[in-house]
Parts: C-alpha cells; sequence; structure tokens
C-alpha cells in the first residue's frame, strides 16, 4: 500500500536524521508557534509543493525507483513528503509529514492544512494518521480533469502566494486543518473524487480552466 511506503520512508528519514538525539519534543511543541518560525513552515510547503509539481511520475512503479522523492525539512524538524503519480484509477496526489521523534495531532493537521492551504487542494478524500504519528493526505483526481487541473494550478498558487503574508497563510493552515477533523480516515472508493477549490483559497481570474 502506497501510504505504509510513505510512513517507511519518512520513519527511515527520522532514524537517521536524529540517531540518538533526546525527546525534544517539549521545546519543539512551546516554540511551534514562534513568529520565527512561520515562514520557513511556509517557505517549506511552498518549496515542496513546486518540487512536487515538477516531477509527476507516469505510475507508481516509477516513483517507487525515485530515490528521494519530492521532499522537505523545517529547520525545526518536521519532515514533509509530496508525490503526484498516475495510476489505473485516476491521478494520486499524496502528502505526508512527521517528525521525530513525536508530532502531535494537533500540530500534524496544522502542517497539513498549510499544505492544503497552500497547494490549493481541498479536503483529501483520505486523511490518516498512522501509529508513529505520520500524517497522510491523499486525493484521487480523474485523469481528464487533472490535466484541467494542471493548466489551473500555477496561476492559483501564484495567486495565493501574492495574496497573504507567512502569518496569514499559518492562519490559513489553521482553518483548513479544522476539515481534517470530519475527514474520511479509509481509504477512498474506486471512484475518482471531484476535486473544487477550497471556500477560502483566494481564486485566479476565472478563465474557463482556471476553476479547480
Amino acid at each position: 500500500m502506497k501510504t505504509l511506503t510513505f510512513s517507511i520512508a519518512l520513519l527511515a528519514l527520522i532514524r537517521s536524521a536524529l540517531p540518538g538525539a533526546p525527546d525534544d519534543t517539549k521545546t519543539f511543541v512551546d516554540h511551534f508557534h514562534d513568529d520565527a518560525n512561520i515562514p520557513s513552515y511556509v517557505a517549506s510547503v511552498d518549496e515542496l509543493i513546486d518540487a512536487g509539481a515538477a516531477r509527476i511520475y507516469a505510475s507508481i512503479e516509477d516513483e517507487k525507483k525515485d530515490v528521494p522523492c519530492p521532499r522537505a525539512k523545517t529547520p525545526n524538524g518536521i519532515l514533509m513528503l509530496y508525490t503526484v503519480a498516475h495510476t489505473p484509477d485516476g491521478v494520486l496526489v499524496h502528502f505526508s509529514t512527521s517528525r521525530a521523534p513525536y508530532l502531535p495531532s494537533i500540530l500534524g493537521k496544522h502542517i497539513v492544512g498549510l499544505f492544503m492551504a497552500r497547494s490549493g487542494w481541498p479536503k483529501p478524500a483520505m486523511f490518516s494518521v498512522s501509529d508513529h504519528q505520520v500524517f497522510h493526505a491523499i486525493w484521487m483526481v480523474p485523469e481528464a480533469q487533472f490535466v484541467q487541473i494542471q493548466a489551473a494550478l500555477p496561476e492559483l498558487r501564484t495567486t495565493i502566494r501574492k495574496s497573504e503574508d507567512a502569518k496569514a497563510a499559518f492562519l490559513r493552515g489553521l482553518l483548513r486543518a479544522r476539515d481534517l477533523e470530519n475527514a474520511p480516515n479509509k481509504a477512498p472508493d474506486p471512484t475518482p473524487m471531484s476535486v473544487t477549490p477550497a471556500a477560502d483559497a483566494p481564486v485566479a481570474p476565472a478563465t474557463g480552466a482556471a476553476q479547480l
């Protein structure tokens, strides 16, 4: 299962990044919302979104062969992976995040919400948290619709980035994280989902293809 593959990849990164490191979770949590940290969260997410968009895989098999896949790490240790891959059922979009030795649920959801806010992706078809506190958000998009989305996303993301500073983006990420409270926690049905713009996302000027 692709989710398991992502979990293993993140756990491998965590273990190699902090071998024998002490548990600094309390310090991390105490300073998570510091003004000095917020720009790095937004910048890391934006860079990851660009990397994932530039490397779309023809299949899951191609993705597995690509090491490393698009990833990012914030200065305070938050790890993120983002891939887009074609499958027989449609295009699978997957964002995953974690931190060693532990990423509290409320903060992990905030990072997922920030990714949603900056990427333009709506509430995921699947959201889950593994036993090791690895957070997964998955979207399945029909092939025909993905072509339209790909044409619209660059303009939409440019609009998003121009419309808000880091603090505003961080706050909007928190608001988007609330969508995850009621998100499905099981695999989506085989029928691909319909993707529409998030209600609070800045929308690029309407031009036929610029509607997600």
